[in-house]
């Protein structure tokens, strides 16, 4: 187990231990969101000068801080959280000042990604009171393998028959479109790129996807599955949860992911561990007043 203490303003891409008061927002509001409250968005929105939360858990905050969902996939990637941080949920509205906005709209996509994220960590540290390091850690993960009954994927780009654009012409490239929850269209996609899809927290798994697929080609396919809410997401089924969990049961209402993934295309999930980065929080408070 290897630890690293982390200081304000040091992001997942870039270490910046001596960050400045130009990497906090301007502006910062924080409100409890009282029990019961209608809420139409959870989770955060990025704007062009800061960010927007209507409903946002620390722990997702703490994620989207030190990395994101794709680094830290499940709740289970932030540890040492007492209750009423996992439990409760905050409404923050937090911009820059137009100086920082006008800088902010000049740096590269990376930058403004590493960017953010200081921004977030200061926030935390300044509003929160919080401290933390990174830890790595053996944990679950799942490998992407090709079933037995072998891969059904079609390897090539664009067809007559495939994903065609507003004009009607087919589409060129790397492409996955999603049509609603648990229909996606794929094409010419690399095994990487699916791996990377399905560790994503819309798909319910709960834990980082390796391609050990050996398919080194870009293929287009089609997926059809019933989204699982019972799958990742909480305590004992994230990265710390211990043993995986199974394939689901059948259902009337479709395959479940790991169902449509052996059957469909013929790729199969298998549980295994792997290194991954955890946020151990040593230090917070319940936010201070605005």
């Amino acid at each position: 187990m290897a630890a690293t203490q982390l200081a304000v303003g040091q992001t997942a891409g870039a270490a910046n231990p001596n960050a400045s008061a130009a990497l906090a927002f301007e502006v910062v509001s924080v409100k409890p969101v009282p029990p019961g409250a209608k809420i139409t968005m959870m989770g955060m929105r990025n704007t062009p000068d800061g960010i927007q939360c209507e409903s946002i858990t620390l722990t997702m905050l703490v994620r989207a801080a030190y990395g994101g969902f794709l680094k830290l996939p499940s709740d289970d990637s932030v540890s040492g959280l007492p209750d009423w941080a996992r439990a409760g949920s905050y409404a923050i509205d937090a911009r820059m000042s137009e100086a920082q906005a006008a800088e902010f709209k000049g740096l590269s996509k990376d930058e403004q990604e590493q960017r953010r994220e200081a921004m977030l960590q200061s926030l935390l540290a300044d509003r929160f009171q919080m401290k933390a390091h990174r830890e790595s850690r053996q944990m679950p993960d799942f490998d992407l393998v090709v079933a037995k009954s072998g891969a059904k994927l079609q390897e090539g780009d664009a067809s007559p028959n495939g994903v065609k654009d507003r004009d009607g012409k087919p589409v060129v490239g790397s492409l996955l479109r999603m049509s609603g929850m648990g229909k996606v269209t794929a094409q010419a996609l690399s095994m990487d790129q699916l791996a990377n899809f399905l560790t994503q927290p819309m798909i319910g798994l709960g834990r980082p996807v390796k391609d050990k697929t050996g398919l080194t080609g870009k293929y287009t396919f089609s997926l059809d599955w019933t989204p699982d809410p019972g799958l990742g997401g909480g305590p004992g089924t994230g990265l710390m949860g211990g043993a995986p969990p199974p394939p689901p049961p059948g259902s009337d209402l479709g395959p479940s992911i790991f169902t449509a993934l052996q059957e469909q295309i013929g790729l199969k999930l298998q549980p295994s561990t792997g290194t991954f980065d955890v946020i151990v929080v040593d230090h917070v408070e319940r936010p201070s007043e605005n």
